[in-house]
């Protein structure tokens, strides 16, 4: 019988993003005795020397080295071992960081995990349609299930994420204003913090002291309809999206390979308007929200903000359709069914070795300080595949 061990980081102030902390977080805190599945540590990948036969390693982390896989080629050498890569964010953004690792699976028996269709569709571009890429969503920590009663504060919209162009943050003030001229009784909260880390490919980037002194004015000036929580922890956060009957998100970034605020949004029966792109298409896909088209330019992607504020003065909160998402939110989205999904995949035969090859090959042939310039080209290339 195959044995399935789960490498991940038992510790998540390992982890640089508060997105990746909560869904590593919501894997490690569930009781997984039913599985047959072992959850070690990252820094414990020593004691599986003692390990023979088959073996799947699932490799669970946003900031996989080089060393780590060259260090368990060793360790298992004597086995007959697949390897299960997640891919979080994406593939073209960190390109530089991924290419040396996949040199290292050369040759490997190795599967690759997404978040959503984008991802895996992404990976199939780069490295071949043959490559075997699966889709498991990621899986939301356990108390965005529980306690969840409709307590709702008619039209109250919430932003929350890196205040940044990219995340469409701007865009959502400026159509949020706009719709007030129209509708003197909506409100808009805002949770985030101000972030320079937005789209470089397409020359989003912010300049963060104009920023802040923009919020600042907006803030100064509408009082009475924007409130701002620049930090916030987790129950707050939770406690606010009861509060709020609809989460705006009109993302532009990277290609969003999930969106765990939309999930979370999703449980505590709150409405999305969100834009058509990247990940978010899933989410589109399996619940009934409220999109937003996305129109691509030579410039990058873009959104009609007239379109947003449309969307906004037309909302309407329907506790039958926020019921009906959360149902379906609270089985796709918990630790049980990332595990069971996980299991089925993993424990399906795996046999076609992996080669690197495709757009990937370019980059390597590189130096280091060139890597970065080249993973632009090349997403601007496969831009065109979305």
């Amino acid at each position: 019988m195959k044995k399935i061990f789960f490498v991940t980081h038992l510790a998540s102030n390992q982890l640089t993003w508060e997105s990746t902390k909560q869904i590593i977080d919501a894997v490690v805190e569930e009781s997984i005795n039913q599985h047959r599945i072992s959850v070690i540590d990252f820094s414990e990948i020593a004691q599986l020397e003692k390990q023979s036969g088959k073996i799947s390693i699932v490799l669970y982390t946003p900031v996989l080295r080089q060393y780590v896989v060259k260090n368990l080629k060793k360790i298992l050498y004597s086995c007959d071992v697949t390897y299960h890569i997640s891919i979080f964010a994406n593939l073209l953004t960190q390109t530089y960081h991924w290419a040396p690792i996949l040199f290292e699976l050369k040759g490997e028996k190795v599967q690759f995990i997404c978040a959503c269709q984008s991802a895996r569709k992404q990976a199939q571009v780069l490295l071949g349609k043959e490559v075997d890429a699966q889709v498991i969503p990621y899986p939301v920590k356990q108390h965005f299930f529980m306690g969840n009663k409709l307590t709702k504060r008619k039209n109250n919209f919430l932003f929350a994420g890196r205040l940044n162009g990219s995340k469409g943050f701007q865009a959502t003030v400026s159509s949020f204003l706009q719709a007030r001229k129209i509708n003197s009784s909506i409100v808009l909260h805002i949770c985030g913090g101000l972030s320079t880390s937005s789209e470089l490919i397409w020359e989003m980037t912010d300049n963060i002291y104009e920023l802040k002194n923009w919020l600042d004015l907006v803030l100064e000036q509408n009082k009475d309809c924007i409130h701002y929580y620049p930090k916030m922890g987790e129950e707050d956060f939770l406690q606010l999206l009861d509060k709020v009957e609809c989460l705006i998100t009109p993302s532009m970034y990277h290609d969003e390979d999930f969106g765990l605020t939309v999930a979370q949004a999703v449980l505590r029966n709150c409405d999305v308007i969100l834009t058509n792109w990247g990940g978010y298409r899933d989410h589109i896909q399996n619940f009934d929200l409220i999109p937003l088209d996305v129109q691509k330019t030579d410039r990058g992607p873009t959104f009609n903000t007239r379109t947003l504020r449309n969307k906004i003065l037309a909302y309407n909160f329907s506790e039958e359709r926020v019921s009906k998402n959360s149902k379906v939110g609270k089985d796709k989205f918990s630790a049980e069914t990332f595990y069971t999904n996980l299991e089925k995949v993993v424990s399906e035969s795996l046999e076609a070795t992996f080669d690197l090859k495709g757009l990937f090959v370019e980059v390597l042939a590189h130096p280091l300080d060139k890597k970065r310039d080249e993973s632009l080209k090349l997403y601007r290339d496969i831009y065109e595949e979305y």
